[in-house]
């Protein structure tokens, strides 16, 4: 079985609009994501507004989620190529998080809506991928065909139980669970 790394990579490279990733785990999500977008630039939404990890010059604090959906649905609209470049998915990993509250409203349904389709259609402006990180999957019913849903990777009961009957091992200075013990 493929890891959630290689299989996100497939649904983003296959151009499937909205990947789900339900976990409590956001900072181990967004890693997988970053990994997974193919060194694509990831811009994140959340509630302290628009991020751009590898160009911060275009951070934007206080923007809500509906502006800045409607912004990314029309980048061009302005006629102003430094707003342009802000809202230019092209390319892009579009990450949302924080959106539980927000994910039902009218407004926000329409833009998630207008963009997947742009995405499914092929394009060329919208050659994106939207990820949702979140720790409930709460999907509006007009988005539920533009979405895939993706779980985090968790060890099962007899993995659990397999690991904590043997002590962890102390090397240096830290302890090393038994599969990661160097000889």
């Amino acid at each position: 079985m493929k890891s959630l790394t290689e299989r996100l990579n497939l649904y983003m490279d296959a151009g499937f609009p909205i990947l789900y990733l339900e976990t409590f785990e956001e900072d181990k999500a967004m890693q997988i994501t970053q990994k997974a977008s193919s060194n694509r630039p990831l811009v994140e939404w959340n509630m302290r507004g628009l991020f751009y990890p590898q160009t911060p010059e275009l951070n934007m604090e206080d923007i809500s989620l509906a502006e800045a959906l409607k912004n990314f649905a029309s980048p061009h609209r302005m006629g102003n190529e430094k707003f342009a470049q802000k809202f230019d998915l092209s390319r892009k990993v579009l990450v949302l998080k924080d959106t539980q509250s927000l994910i039902e409203q009218p407004d926000i349904i329409a833009q998630l809506k207008y963009l997947s389709e742009q995405i499914a259609i092929g394009n060329d402006d919208m050659e994106c991928n939207i990820v949702i990180i979140s720790s409930t999957a709460a999907i509006p019913k007009e988005l539920a065909p533009y979405t895939t849903i993706l779980s985090m990777e968790y060890l099962n009961t007899d993995e659990i139980k397999r690991l904590s009957e043997r002590p962890p091992a102390y090397r240096g200075g830290s302890f090393l669970l038994p599969r990661e013990q160097h000889h």
